[in-house]
């Protein structure tokens, strides 16, 4: 009989030390936290990019001059940019895209947009120069 007993103690201990071992987590993400993820994925800038919004100020041939309001998010390796300075941006990309009547129009000095740049390097743009990628 007392063997009977040892192996209850011992099976009860044994269960309880599993219990205290087991994790709650499954290895796989709830609903929320998988729609966080694919949302900080979709957001994701390539390197050299920014996602700015500015007031134009004026356009000069290829070139418009604007006053950074906000700067929403970086790509990696990307020069930093301060809110409130102008920023003199290559607009051959939204030209070649738009007829000139249009670009007047997107570009109204005084108007607000939020749009996607990047710093042209090798084999990206006129090297070491921001250029405008879209508007949204």
């Amino acid at each position: 009989m007392k063997t009977f007993w040892k192996f209850v103690v011992i099976g009860i201990l044994g269960l309880s030390l599993l219990s205290c071992c087991t994790t709650k987590e499954s290895g796989t993400m709830d609903n929320e936290q998988t729609k966080v993820m694919k949302k900080a994925h979709a957001n994701q800038l390539p390197p050299g990019a920014a996602e700015i919004s500015a007031t134009i100020l004026k356009i000069e041939d290829n070139y418009c001059v604007m006053k950074i309001d906000t700067v929403h998010g970086y790509g990696a390796a990307t020069k930093p940019l301060a809110t409130g300075t102008e920023l003199k941006v290559l607009i051959d990309r939204i030209v070649s895209g738009n007829d000139k009547e249009n670009l007047a129009k997107i570009f109204k000095p005084n108007s607000k947009h939020k749009m996607r740049i990047r710093f042209g390097g090798q084999g990206m743009g006129k090297k070491g120069e921001w250029e405008i990628v879209n508007i949204r």
